[in-house]
C-alpha cells in the first residue's frame, strides 16, 4: 500500500538521467510561495484591473536553483565533471530539466497557478 508523503524541507530525492545523478528537492505550494513572492508584482492595468505582472527569468532561475542541490556525474563536452551552479544548471538539457520538473512536482505547482488576471483584493 502507497501512502502519500508530506513535502518536507530536509527531504532530497534523486533523480536518474543516464549516467548522471541529480540530488533534488520536492516543490510544494508552500514553498512555491516563500520562493515566488519576490519575483511577483500586482498592478493595475489601464481598465483598473488587478493582475500579477511575473519576472519569468529571475523566477525560474530561483525555482532550478532551489530544487537541485547538487549532482554526480554531469560533464561538459569534454567529458570533465562540472559543478553545480546557478550556471551549470543553467545548461542542462530541456530534457533533463523536463524530467526533473516532473520528479519534484515543479510542473504541477506552476500548472495551478496559471491565472494572470485577480479580482480587486478590497473586495474579496
Amino acid at each position: 500500500m502507497a501512502f502519500l508523503t508530506i513535502v518536507e524541507e530536509d527531504e532530497r530525492i534523486d533523480v536518474k538521467i543516464e549516467e548522471s545523478v541529480i540530488f533534488c528537492r520536492r516543490y510544494s505550494v508552500a514553498v512555491a510561495e516563500k520562493i515566488e513572492k519576490p519575483f511577483k508584482r500586482r498592478r493595475k492595468d489601464r481598465q483598473g484591473r488587478f493582475y500579477t505582472d511575473v519576472d519569468e527569468d529571475g523566477l525560474n532561475k530561483a525555482v532550478l536553483d532551489y530544487i537541485i542541490t547538487g549532482w554526480q556525474d554531469v560533464v561538459n563536452n569534454k567529458a570533465e565533471n562540472v559543478p553545480c551552479t546557478i550556471e551549470t544548471k543553467l545548461a542542462l538539457p530541456e530534457s533533463a530539466l523536463s524530467e526533473i520538473y516532473e520528479k519534484t512536482g515543479v510542473n504541477t505547482v506552476r500548472k495551478q497557478e496559471g491565472n494572470d488576471v485577480d479580482t480587486d483584493p478590497l473586495e474579496q
